[in-house]
């Protein structure tokens, strides 16, 4: 079996997201507890940005193409390290856009945020595997119940509530730069 070793920056997690994990010290100064639409939110103890939905994706691909799942999942985890040998991966900035996700029991506060250089990954797996991705980058900051909605494509992010948290973005601004132009 093939042993991959992901660079510190990133984690692969039991559910099979590929994520980009932010150091938990950007998030110190957010407030422990939050008060949306009636729920207390906690914050969370580990901040990550979703790169990519490794077992949807490799779902989606074996639909389309046919093929062994875990087999994809492997493929596309090796095209990551590939890729990130030769390209950089960064966190921007957050933008004012700041969503209450919920799925069942599951509910948390999503900012979304602004990386560079995941496209070049996604248009290696488009050409490879003909499937065009579209993970909306954002960072679950606050839950209900400790787990966090998972949200896939910007459709499913745009169907959550915007709330307003000015408090929260105060200090998320802080933490990046806004840049005017997004077309990273």
């Amino acid at each position: 079996m093939t042993c991959l070793v992901l660079p510190s920056d990133y984690h692969l997690s039991p559910n099979g997201y590929l994520w980009y994990v932010l150091d938990p010290q950007l998030f110190k100064n957010l407030p422990r507890h939050i008060q949306v639409e009636g729920m207390l939110l906690e914050l969370k103890n580990e901040f990550h940005v979703t790169i990519l939905n490794i077992t949807g994706t490799a779902l989606e691909i074996s639909i389309r193409r046919g093929g062994d799942i875990r087999r994809i999942q492997l493929q596309l985890i090796e095209l990551f390290i590939q890729y990130i040998k030769e390209n950089d991966i960064n966190f921007i900035c957050f933008l004012d856009d700041i969503r209450l996700a919920k799925s069942g029991n599951a509910k948390s506060l999503a900012a979304s945020c602004l990386m560079t250089g995941c496209k070049g990954y996604y248009k290696m797996i488009h050409h490879i595997f003909g499937v065009m991705l579209d993970q909306p980058h954002h960072v679950s900051l606050y839950t209900k119940s400790g787990k966090a909605v998972g949200i896939d494509t910007h459709k499913k992010m745009h169907s959550f509530p915007k709330v307003g948290a000015p408090d929260v973005q105060m200090i998320l601004d802080i933490i990046g730069t806004p840049i005017q132009n997004s077309h990273f």
